[in-house]
């Protein structure tokens, strides 16, 4: 018996970094990253005045 066997590959891979903390104040502080190739974060960390920060790198116009 013969099979007619069709296969079907996708593949997206996205890659973003997105924060949300809260901030003094107890309101909620956002920020996203987005550049037009990819956004990768390696890192994140808050210094002792609460400020946070984000490392990694994005592909756009800054």
């Amino acid at each position: 018996m013969k099979q007619n066997i069709t296969k079907l590959l996708s593949i997206i891979i996205v890659f973003s970094a997105f924060m949300v903390q809260p901030n003094l104040q107890a309101q909620w502080a956002e920020n996203a990253v987005n550049g037009e190739h990819g956004n990768y974060g390696y890192g994140v960390t808050v210094d002792d005045d609460g400020n946070s920060y984000i490392v990694g790198r994005f592909s756009a116009t800054a």
